[in-house]
């Protein structure tokens, strides 16, 4: 009960954020008020919730591919440095 006077927060939902079935996160939402969140506010969690995980999903897939673009062209430059002993 110290816990609950502490904070204001009275209503929480939270949603997984996943792509073909691998976990990326969750997405929470907090209110001030109890009850605060209904059908409505159910459904467009979900729904932002989708398209976070997709934009997430994206941005950490090109992340990997500029890791392995870097990691391709060092792989080159040592390959020439031995070529040309």
């Amino acid at each position: 009960r110290d816990a609950l006077a502490e904070t204001p927060i009275r209503s929480i939902m939270a949603f997984q954020m996943f792509i073909a079935g691998e976990t990326l996160g969750a997405l929470n939402v907090y209110a001030e008020q109890p009850d605060a969140f209904g059908d409505e506010s159910r459904t467009l969690g979900l729904i932002f919730a989708a398209h976070s995980s997709v934009a997430w999903n994206s941005a950490r897939r090109e992340a990997q591919f500029q890791r392995a673009l870097t990691s391709r062209d060092i792989i080159g430059q040592a390959k020439g440095m031995i070529m040309e002993r």
